[in-house]
């Protein structure tokens, strides 16, 4: 099969009731039409549990940008996992762009003698593909609460991280080839309806869903890179709407504004009449001492300023996508109790001496390690 545009899909495959990667995960990537096999090939995860960024076939990228076109602009695969003590996964419907790099994080659940041969799911279509004018933006409501908590609960799911959570749903709602303004403005509305929608009641610390808010929530899908960047770019912001008047805007508007050179706030400006603000949210972790600031040493002090903090969590961010067991910590450049347990799991993780600190080695392997990670994902 000769590839003329290609998207691209990466693979990370963890254990369920561990959550440590799986290597020598065999995984399957095929592709039919009318029943017959037209794509076929095979890759193992490694020592990290990844495939490597498979290109995959594609539609031309310029049908993302076409509203009123009927051609579907993403091809549709379907992924197969299996590795001996696990129960096999089978995910169809994974939806590749043009020139888009995405991911999927799959978690195996250990073979028990009642489970089926392979378990199977579905990714539904996407929501833009031919409708062209039938989804109007939601409305937002004009108070929320001050904070909302990190983790957030949906019946039959386990928690989710309310950063993962987005991603997901605007991977199924945003093509990810729109400009990065029209889905920053997207993301802030549906970052605005969660908040809008989220129950005062929790369970096990995390913020309950409404469950008609859930819906959008797949498991499995895969996520888009473009618009997981724009989530961390807009979270812990929505929009403030100062009365209820809004336009007629549909979410295809957004792609069209931001042509026109808007940027996101703009976009948002135009599409509730000029009523809407942007407010700033707390978003607090699960665990109220995750929180708790621990002091940096004397040692540590001598050549850890708040930028240099800031960068080695932004490198324990990136590495932490790619590794389950290290917490996720955010570029504050607060040395939080969280940043030094991201730095412990690290330093576990790579057979080093487990202090929790950011000496001169560790700081050292935590910036190859980052550098390794961005060139894989480039």
């Amino acid at each position: 099969m000769v590839i003329i545009a290609t998207g691209y899909l990466r693979i990370t495959v963890y254990d369920s009731f561990w959550k440590k990667a799986v290597r020598y995960a065999l995984v399957r990537i095929y592709r039919k039409e009318s029943n017959e096999i037209i794509y076929e090939d095979f890759f193992m995860s490694d020592d990290h549990g990844q495939t490597a960024d498979v290109p995959l076939y594609a539609p031309p990228r310029m049908l993302m940008m076409q509203k009123d076109s009927d051609a579907c602009p993403y091809a549709c695969y379907d992924v197969e996992i299996r590795h001996k003590g696990y129960a096999a996964q089978r995910i169809t419907g994974v939806q590749i762009f043009a020139e888009e790099y995405s991911y999927i994080r799959l978690f195996m659940k250990p073979l028990r003698q009642e489970d089926k041969e392979i378990c199977s799911q579905a990714i539904l279509p996407h929501m833009l593909y031919k409708k062209h004018d039938t989804h109007v933006l939601p409305y937002v409501c004009d108070a929320a609460s001050d904070m909302i908590k990190e983790d957030i609960y949906i019946e039959g799911e386990e928690p989710v991280a309310l950063r993962d959570y987005l991603k997901n749903w605007a991977s199924g709602v945003l093509y990810p080839g729109w400009p990065y303004e029209s889905l920053k403005a997207g993301i802030l509305i549906l970052m605005t309806q969660v908040v809008s929608s989220l129950k005062g009641e929790e369970v096990d610390g995390c913020m309950m869903i409404h469950a008609d808010v859930a819906l959008p929530y797949i498991r499995n899908r895969n996520i888009y890179m473009r618009i997981a960047e724009a989530v961390d770019d807009v979270y812990g912001r929505y929009v403030m709407v100062t009365e209820k008047e809004t336009r007629e805007c549909r979410w295809w508007d957004l792609m069209e504004l931001a042509q026109r050179g808007y940027c996101a706030e703009k976009i948002l400006c135009h599409c509730y009449a000029g009523n809407a603000r942007i407010n700033m949210i707390d978003v607090s972790s699960q665990k109220d001492d995750s929180c708790e600031h621990t002091f940096v040493s004397e040692e540590e002090k001598t050549f850890m300023g708040d930028e240099d903090i800031r960068s080695i969590q932004k490198q324990l961010y990136l590495i932490s996508g790619h590794y389950k067991e290290i917490p996720r910590v955010y570029a504050d450049g607060i040395f939080s109790k969280k940043t030094r347990q991201a730095i412990l799991m690290l330093q576990r993780m790579l057979g080093i001496k487990e202090s929790g600190k950011a000496d001169a080695d560790t700081r050292k392997l935590i910036q190859q390690l980052y550098q390794e990670l961005s060139e894989k994902r480039c």
